[in-house]
Protein backbone atom coordinates (compact mmCIF):
# COMPACT_ATOMS: atom_id res chain seq x y z
CA UNK A 1 0.00 0.00 0.00
CA UNK A 2 1.43 3.45 -1.03
CA UNK A 3 1.70 6.07 1.84
CA UNK A 4 -0.03 9.57 0.58
CA UNK A 5 2.07 12.58 0.66
CA UNK A 6 1.14 13.43 4.37
CA UNK A 7 2.16 10.14 5.32
CA UNK A 8 5.39 10.10 3.74
CA UNK A 9 6.71 13.71 5.43
CA UNK A 10 5.51 11.85 8.99
CA UNK A 11 7.81 8.98 8.17
CA UNK A 12 10.80 10.98 7.11
CA UNK A 13 10.07 13.40 9.99
CA UNK A 14 10.17 10.45 12.48
CA UNK A 15 13.13 8.79 10.47
CA UNK A 16 15.40 12.02 10.86
CA UNK A 17 14.47 12.28 14.31
CA UNK A 18 15.68 8.85 15.14
CA UNK A 19 19.05 9.01 12.93
CA UNK A 20 17.81 6.26 10.96
CA UNK A 21 17.13 7.67 7.50
CA UNK A 22 20.64 7.71 5.28
CA UNK A 23 20.59 11.13 3.27
CA UNK A 24 19.90 9.36 -0.16
CA UNK A 25 16.68 7.76 1.13
CA UNK A 26 15.65 11.18 2.24
CA UNK A 27 16.56 12.82 -1.09
CA UNK A 28 14.82 9.88 -2.56
CA UNK A 29 11.73 10.88 -0.68
CA UNK A 30 11.66 14.52 -1.42
CA UNK A 31 11.82 13.49 -4.69
CA UNK A 32 8.66 11.48 -4.47
CA UNK A 33 7.10 14.45 -3.27
CA UNK A 34 8.28 16.82 -5.65
CA UNK A 35 6.52 14.18 -8.73
CA UNK A 36 3.69 13.66 -6.26
CA UNK A 37 3.25 18.19 -6.21
CA UNK A 38 4.05 17.44 -10.29
CA UNK A 39 0.97 14.92 -10.60
CA UNK A 40 -1.57 16.65 -8.54
CA UNK A 41 -0.86 20.44 -10.42
CA UNK A 42 -1.63 18.03 -13.38
CA UNK A 43 -5.10 17.85 -11.90
CA UNK A 44 -5.78 21.55 -10.30
CA UNK A 45 -8.82 22.97 -11.22
CA UNK A 46 -7.52 26.38 -11.11
CA UNK A 47 -4.63 27.82 -12.49
CA UNK A 48 -4.01 29.41 -8.82
CA UNK A 49 -4.05 25.88 -7.02
CA UNK A 50 -1.65 24.34 -10.13
CA UNK A 51 1.21 26.99 -9.31
CA UNK A 52 0.81 26.25 -5.71
CA UNK A 53 1.47 22.93 -6.63
CA UNK A 54 4.24 23.29 -8.99
CA UNK A 55 6.09 25.98 -6.77
CA UNK A 56 5.89 23.62 -3.81
CA UNK A 57 7.15 20.83 -6.63
CA UNK A 58 10.22 23.20 -6.58
CA UNK A 59 10.94 23.61 -2.96
CA UNK A 60 11.00 19.66 -2.41
CA UNK A 61 13.83 20.07 -5.56
CA UNK A 62 15.80 22.49 -3.82
CA UNK A 63 15.68 20.63 -0.74
CA UNK A 64 17.16 17.44 -2.44
CA UNK A 65 19.69 19.97 -3.89
CA UNK A 66 20.79 21.32 -0.63
CA UNK A 67 20.34 18.28 1.33
CA UNK A 68 24.26 17.27 2.40
CA UNK A 69 25.42 14.06 1.23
Amino acid sequence: MELDAMDRISWVERRKVCGSAPVVGIKKEFEEFARDCVRLAEQADTPELREKLLNLAREWIRAVMTTSP
